[in-house]
């Protein structure tokens, strides 16, 4: 049996509008990080080259401390699985 953060990390979350990834996309949890949030991988969209290295509006890959409540629960795979 899984325990608590290994579930979370095989979970699959939705990025909710106004927050750190491009909306609507898949994020994958690297680390839970408690009430501080969730270290997230995902979709950014770039706003400012000089920090983010892209050109404005490129779509690149990121990682970010954002809070849980930037993330939609999609789906647990053991769920469907049966485990």
């Amino acid at each position: 049996m899984l325990d608590h953060h290994a579930r979370q990390s095989q979970m699959s979350y939705r990025a909710k509008p106004g927050g750190w990834f491009v909306p609507g996309t898949l994020c994958h949890v690297i680390a839970d990080c408690g009430r501080t949030g969730v270290l997230m991988s995902g979709l950014r969209l770039s706003e400012q080259q000089a920090s983010e290295g892209y050109p404005v509006g490129a779509v690149y890959e990121d990682e970010e401390l954002c809070p849980w409540e930037e993330f939609e629960l999609l789906e647990d795979i053991h769920t469907h699985h049966g485990t």
